[in-house]
């Protein structure tokens, strides 16, 4: 989980000792935990010498074991949300679509919609490989095919 030495929390912590450091609000909003969060803005807690992710402990306290492989997502994308009313369980592949349907995918970051649409006129003339467009554009050729045959960005 990438945690660094000194800054977890107490081992002597429960499962259940993560309501008393989330800011519970109204059902359908985001309740955001407020103890410590990795690099990537995720609850984090040291359970019985064991860190955990906070919104997999409460998705767990609300709905009970989390089976192997599963991955509990956020429906809001807030990384610090533990409602469980936002979140959900999912495959790593779930996961991703997810994020690609979102547009939280560093690919689409990179490009603008303008160059998504470069990219696949210039591939339509037939004067440039997948490889050459990624070079190109500063992403992979595997992305640009994806872009090509629209399996991202398919609104552009």
């Amino acid at each position: 989980m990438g945690f660094k030495k000194g800054n977890t929390l107490t081992p002597k912590n429960t499962p259940s000792d993560i309501w008393k450091r989330i800011d519970i609000r109204e059902d359908n909003e985001c309740w955001e935990w407020r103890g410590h969060t990795n690099n990537k803005g995720y609850g984090c807690i040291t359970i019985n010498y064991k860190h955990w992710y906070v919104h997999r402990v409460a998705y767990e306290e609300t709905y009970g074991t989390i089976p192997n492989k599963l991955f509990v997502l956020h429906k809001c994308d807030n990384p610090k949300c533990c409602n469980p009313e936002h979140l959900f369980l999912g495959t790593q592949k779930d996961n991703m679509k997810d994020m690609t349907q979102k547009h939280r995918s560093i690919h689409h970051t990179k490009i603008s919609d303008s160059q998504v649409e470069e990219i696949r006129n210039l591939y339509s003339t037939g004067n440039y490989t997948q490889e050459e467009l990624g070079k190109k554009f500063g992403v992979h050729r595997v992305h640009v095919g994806n872009l090509i045959v629209k399996k991202y960005r398919r609104n552009i």
